[in-house]
C-alpha cells in the first residue's frame, strides 16, 4: 500500500500534494465517503442487533449465515474504500498500516503452523473481512467533520445496546443461574446483556461507547456537550449492571488512565471522569450487589472464578505444547478439550466447550504462539510510540482524542485479562472501527493527495475482494445442507437424508461434523435394515466405518467419531479394536463420562474386568457435574434423562463387578 503518513513530527500544514480533482469529482467523492461511513456504522449497528458474537467453530453454528452476511458487508465497505481511494485518495496512517502487515503476517504463519485447518480457515475469513473493512475506514476518515460523526456513532451504537439492557433490568428478565455463584444467585436478580447474549460481552462493548462518549464529551461544541455528557450516564449505569467483574476493573483502568493522560487537557477532561466516577459510586451506593458481585470467590461448580481458572490453566497447557508458533487461530476450541488439566471435579468448564480461554492475552499465546505474539506485540508498541510522539506535538483536540483512546485501550486490556474481546466479533469490529477513526483523526491535517501511480499500488488488495466472497459460500451451504439433513433424519425422511448429506459433503471437504453424522446415518440405516443411495443395508457398517474415519482424518482433535468407530466395532465384537477406538476418545476428551462408559463396557467384554471397574468408577464421578451442567443450561429434559439412564448404568455395572479387591 502506498503513501504512509509520517505522524514522527509536530502537526505541520497539509503536505503539499497535486492538484486536487475538479470540483464536481470532489463533491461526489464527498458523498462517496458518507455513504461508505453511514454503511459501516449500520453494518455494525446490525451486527451487535443480532447478537453475532462468537464464531460457528467455536460451537456456535445458528450464527454461520449471519457471519456470512456480516463478512460480505465488510468486504463491500473495504471494496468501496478502495474504489474511493483510487479515484483521488488521501496518504494512509503508517501506524495502522504496520497493524494491518502484522495481522497479515500472523495469518499466513498460522496457516502454515496449524493443529486445524478448517478452524483456522474460518477465523482467517473473519479476520480477513475485518481488516478490509477498516482499510475502507481508513481510507474515507480524512478530515474532522467525518471522525467526529463516525465517532458519535460508534457511540450511539454502544448506547442503543446499553438501552437495551437497561430495558431487561427495569422488566426484571431473571438472571440464568450459570452466571452467577450460589451465593449471589438471590441477591442479583438480573444481569443485563442487552442484544449480545452474555453480561461480560456487553461490558467489553460498552467500554468503547464510554471512551467514545468522553471524548466527544471533551471535544464537541459547548452546546453538544450535554448530549454526550447524557450518553455517557447511560452507558456507565448499563455497564454498572452487567455485574461484570472484568467491566468494573476496565472501567477503572480507563478512568485512571485517562486522569493522568488528559492532565494537560485536565481542563476539558476533569469535569467528564468526574461524571463517570459519580454514576459509578451512585451505582455501588444504590446497588449494593455490586459491590458484592465483585468479591464472589465461592468454591462451587458454578462459580466463574472457579471455572476461569481452569480454563486458563487449560490455555497455559495449550501454549506450552505449541510455544514457538501456537496452535494455529481459532483453533482453542478444537483442541481444548485434550489439554484439559486432569482430575478436576470442582467445575463443569471441564465438560463444555468455553468459546473463548476468557482471557485474551492467554488465547493469543496458545494460538499464535512467541512468535505470533511477539509480530502482535511490536505492532503495538510501534503504535502506541507513534502515538505518543503525535501526543506530544499536538494540540489540544489532539490530546484529547489520543489520551482517551490510550484509556481506552487500557480499559479493554484490563477486561480482556478475564473476559474476551478479540474473540467476540461485535467487539472486535468495535475495536477496529474505534483505532481506525482515532487514526484517522490523529493525521488528518498531515494527508496530501496521491498521484495516481501511488493510489494504484491498492489495486493487488482487490484480489482479496474478488477471490474472497466466493469462498465464504460453499461452506454456509453446506451448513445448511447439514441442517436440513438432519430435520429429515428427525422425521425418518432417510433417502432424502442421505441425498442432502451427500450434496453437503463436497462443499466444504474440511467440515468433519458433516461425515461424522452421515456416519450415523449409516449406523441407523443399518440398525433399521434399510437400503438407500449409500448402498445395501447389509455393508452400512463398513460404509459408516468409512465415514468415522474420514471425520478422524479431518479432524485429529475430535473425540466423537473415535468413540461412534469405538461403538461399530464393539457391535461387531472386535473387542480389542474397540478398546483402542474408546481409548482414543478419553485421552481426546477426558472429561466426557459416556465415553469412559463405553471403554468400561469393552474393557468388560474384553475380559480386562479390574481396567473396566477404573473406567465406570471415573464414570461415576463425572456424570454428577454433568447433570448440574444440563441441567442449569438446558434444565431437566431429553438430555438429562439421558444422562441419569446412564449413571444407573454405571452403578449397575459397578454392583455387578462387586468390591473392588
Amino acid at each position: 500500500m502506498a503513501g504512509p503518513v509520517d505522524t514522527s513530527r509536530p502537526e505541520p500544514a497539509a503536505t503539499p500534494g497535486p492538484a486536487g480533482p475538479p470540483a464536481f469529482h470532489a463533491a461526489a467523492g464527498e458523498v462517496l465517503d458518507w455513504i461508505i461511513l453511514l454503511g459501516a456504522l449500520g453494518l455494525l449497528g446490525w451486527t451487535a442487533d443480532t447478537g453475532l458474537t462468537f464464531m460457528p467453530a467455536a460451537g456456535f453454528l445458528t450464527h454461520r449465515v449471519p457471519l456470512l452476511v456480516f463478512q460480505q458487508a465488510a468486504l463491500a465497505v473495504g471494496a468501496a474504500g478502495g474504489i474511493r481511494w483510487l479515484l483521488g485518495g488521501r496518504a494512509l496512517p503508517g501506524a495502522a498500516l504496520v497493524a494491518l502487515a502484522a495481522v497479515a503476517a500472523l495469518c499466513l504463519l498460522s496457516i502454515a503452523h496449524t493443529a486445524n485447518l478448517y478452524s483456522t480457515r474460518e477465523e482467517l475469513f473473519l479476520i480477513v473481512a475485518i481488516a478490509t473493512f477498516a482499510l475502507g475506514l481508513l481510507m474515507v476518515l480524512n478530515d474532522g467533520l467525518k471522525t467526529h460523526v463516525f465517532l458519535a456513532g460508534l457511540a450511539g451504537i454502544a448506547c442503543w445496546e446499553a438501552v437495551q439492557g437497561l430495558g431487561q433490568y427495569a422488566a426484571g428478565i431473571p438472571t440464568p443461574a450459570y452466571w452467577l455463584s450460589p451465593s449471589f444467585a438471590d441477591i442479583i436478580h438480573t444481569r443485563i446483556y442487552g442484544t449480545l447474549g452474555s453480561p461480560n460481552v456487553l461490558a467489553g462493548f460498552l467500554l468503547f461507547g464510554i471512551a467514545a462518549a468522553a471524548v466527544l464529551a471533551m471535544s464537541l461544541p459547548v452546546f453538544l456537550r450535554p448530549v454526550a455528557a447524557a450518553v455517557l450516564v447511560v452507558e456507565v449505569t448499563a455497564l454498572m449492571l452487567t455485574y461484570s467483574r472484568g467491566g468494573y476493573a476496565g472501567l477503572a483502568a480507563f478512568v485512571i488512565v485517562a486522569a493522568v493522560a488528559l492532565i494537560p487537557v485536565r481542563r476539558r477532561a476533569w469535569w467528564v471522569l468526574l461524571l463517570i466516577a459519580v454514576v459509578g459510586g451512585v451505582a455501588i451506593a444504590r446497588l449494593p450487589a455490586v459491590g458484592l458481585r465483585a468479591q464472589s470467590l465461592a468454591p462451587a461448580q458454578e462459580d466463574t472464578v472457579t471455572s476461569r481458572r481452569f480454563i486458563w490453566r487449560t490455555a497455559e497447557r495449550v501454549w506450552d505444547a505449541h510455544r514457538v508458533w501456537g496452535a494455529g487461530l481459532g483453533t482453542f476450541n478444537v483442541v481444548y478439550s485434550t489439554y484439559r488439566p486432569p482430575d478436576v471435579l470442582t467445575t463443569y468448564a471441564m465438560l463444555g466447550i468455553p468459546g473463548s480461554a476468557h482471557d485474551d492475552y492467554l488465547q493469543v499465546l496458545a494460538e499464535t504462539g512467541a512468535v505470533g505474539a511477539g509480530i502482535l506485540a511490536l505492532a503495538l508498541l510501534w503504535g502506541l510510540w507513534r502515538a505518543g510522539v503525535h501526543y506530544r506535538g499536538g494540540g489540544v483536540e489532539d490530546r484529547v482524542w489520543l489520551g482517551g483512546a490510550a484509556a481506552a485501550v487500557a480499559g479493554v486490556g484490563v477486561t480482556s485479562i478475564v473476559d474476551e474481546n478479540l474473540y467476540v466479533i461485535t467487539n472486535l469490529t468495535m475495536l477496529v472501527a474505534f483505532a481506525a477513526v482515532v487514526a484517522g483523526h490523529a493525521v488528518r491535517r498531515l494527508r496530501p493527495t496521491l498521484r495516481l501511480w501511488q493510489r494504484v499500488f491498492v489495486l493487488p488488495v482487490a484480489v482479496v475482494f474478488a477471490a474472497l466472497p466466493p469462498l465464504l459460500v460453499p461452506p454456509v451451504v453446506a451448513t445448511v445442507l447439514h441442517n436440513e439433513a438432519s430435520e429429515q433424519v428427525a422425521a425418518l425422511r432417510f433417502s432424502e437424508a442421505v441425498a442432502t448429506f451427500r450434496s453437503a459433503l463436497p462443499l466444504d471437504p474440511l467440515n468433519s461434523i458433516i461425515p461424522s453424522y452421515l456416519g450415523d446415518l449409516a449406523t441407523d440405516l443399518y440398525r433399521r435394515k434399510l437400503t438407500t443411495a449409500l448402498g445395501p443395508w447389509e455393508s452400512m457398517r463398513e460404509v459408516a466405518a468409512g465415514y468415522y474415519r474420514q471425520a478422524i482424518a479431518d479432524n485429529a482433535w475430535d473425540a466423537y467419531p473415535w468413540a461412534e468407530l469405538g461403538r461399530l466395532l464393539r457391535d461387531e465384537h472386535r473387542y480389542p479394536e474397540a478398546v483402542a477406538a474408546f481409548a482414543a476418545a478419553v485421552r481426546l476428551d477426558p472429561y466426557t463420562p459416556r465415553y469412559r462408559l463405553w471403554l468400561g463396557d469393552a474393557l468388560r467384554l474384553a475380559g480386562e474386568t479390574e481396567a473396566a471397574r477404573r473406567q465406570y468408577e471415573e464414570a461415576a464421578r463425572l456424570y454428577p457435574v454433568e447433570l448440574v451442567l444440563i441441567e442449569h443450561h438446558e434444565g431437566r429434559g431429553d438430555r438429562y434423562a439421558a444422562s441419569q439412564a446412564q449413571l444407573a448404568d454405571v452403578e449397575r455395572a459397578l454392583r455387578e463387578l462387586g468390591p473392588a479387591p
